[in-house]
């Protein structure tokens, strides 16, 4: 199943690369995560550990490898699932146009329950989850407008 979403950010696109591509803003960025380990890091890579919340199933620990991307970055899960999540950020108007796109092997996750609860949930609640991770990248690289007498100040 793939999903696939797309919004502007007012900030350059290498603020946007580089807050999504620091470990530490993860929890922010990802609303499941719990923790998350860096298990070996290289030249624009790291093997990562994701715990993960499962809501009344518990906690999943998801392993895989984030890759520093020209436009962005991708994360390749391997265990225990397979997924595969890319971020691109492109020069736009204004700051960025940030792409997200989520591909995971619902099967392999749900086993028989991924019949049962259909594709169209399970792509909703992704969607709504990446809306999310959208709002706390903005909060990561837009700098809040502060008012004094209803006017925006510098």
């Amino acid at each position: 199943m793939l999903v696939e979403r797309m919004r502007r950010v007012a900030a350059p696109p290498e603020m946007v690369i580089a807050a999504l591509t620091n470990v530490d803003n993860l929890p922010r960025l990802l609303q499941r995560a719990e923790r998350v380990e860096v298990l070996q890091r290289s030249e624009g890579r790291a093997r990562i550990a994701i715990t993960v919340s499962a809501g009344k199933l518990g906690h999943q620990r998801v392993e895989g490898e984030a890759r520093l991307l020209e436009d962005g970055m991708r994360f390749i899960a391997v265990t225990p699932t397979q997924m595969d999540v890319r971020w691109q950020v492109r020069a736009a108007a204004a700051g960025s146009e940030v792409t997200a796109r989520v591909d995971v092997d619902l099967q392999r996750i749900l086993g028989p329950l991924a019949r049962l609860i259909g594709d169209n949930l399970i792509a909703r609640q992704v969607s709504a989850e990446l809306d999310k991770s959208f709002v706390a990248l903005e909060e990561l690289v837009v700098p809040p407008v502060v008012e004094q007498d209803g006017l925006p100040l510098a």
